[in-house]
């Protein structure tokens, strides 16, 4: 069934409204149970079969929410999710079964507010200070971002989205710098920095006296609002029965499917 998808945030969008066929054939079940990607880079895959428009284009947020949409409705207008509580309970760990449905509703998504205003702040990439338009960058330069740290950092993906390892600080910190700056764009939505050569001379424009604590302080307050558009119950309180203990569960990307 073929549904016209209004994105949460079109000021921020390269691709605005999708048109979008929210069954998923046995073909996708398939790549989901054989997955050799990233899950980002794989719902993309789908996704790249159910919508009128270049996938690699859709944001992060935005993958979120179209591939939420066809989750529910190729599973029946819900997700069933089971997982185990992670409470602890004197010295061992709960690990009651937990079974619960997710269903995602209109109401569930939240978008921009009417007039939004695409923000921008003023930085200095070495040729002088700019004003830039604050936009999320397209999964094609989330994915490239990961290779770049792979290859120039020798660390893996793991590393740096884990925070139990306190020897990676110092990437974690360099890594939330140079995604805050590809963000950055024209006003017609073209992203300053395009290629992985462009990565390291970013990362060094954060040492140039012309960008001021303020402008990076408004960068990563404007990124974090942008990335609050799209569903906004992704975080879930949950109370184990069996224990009594309650913890918050953010639904991964492959949540509610099982193969």
């Amino acid at each position: 069934m073929k549904v016209n998808v209004q994105l949460a945030a079109p000021s921020l969008s390269r691709v605005g409204k999708v048109s979008l066929e929210t069954e998923m054939t046995a073909a996708h079940y398939m790549l989901l149970a054989g997955k050799t990607s990233s899950n980002e880079v794989l719902v993309e895959n789908i996704l790249s079969d159910l919508v009128d428009c270049d996938a690699s284009q859709l944001n992060l947020t935005e993958i979120y929410h179209l591939f939420t949409l066809v989750k529910c409705v190729s599973l029946g207008g819900k997700l069933g999710i089971r997982l185990s509580c992670p409470c602890k309970v004197k010295d061992s760990v709960c690990g009651s079964d937990i079974q619960f449905e997710y269903r995602l509703e209109e109401g569930d998504v939240l978008r921009e507010p009417k007039g939004y205003k695409v923000p921008t702040v003023q930085w200095d990439f070495g040729n002088g200070l700019q004003t830039w338009s604050v936009i999320p960058p397209a999964l094609e330069a989330e994915s490239f971002l990961f290779d770049w740290f792979e290859t120039e950092k020798e660390v893996t993906r793991e590393n740096i989205i884990s925070k139990n390892d306190p020897d990676m600080l110092g990437i974690r910190l360099e890594y939330s710098q140079l995604r805050s700056l590809l963000h950055l764009c024209t006003e017609d939505k073209e992203p300053f920095i395009k290629n992985i050569s462009d990565y390291q001379s970013a990362l060094d424009s954060f040492k140039l006296k012309t960008n001021t604590f303020s402008s990076i302080n408004s960068l990563l307050k404007y990124v974090n609002e942008e990335a609050s558009f799209g569903v906004n119950n992704k975080t879930i309180n949950i109370v184990c029965k069996e224990c009594g203990g309650n913890f918050n569960y953010h639904l991964p990307l492959l949540s509610g499917i099982s193969y």
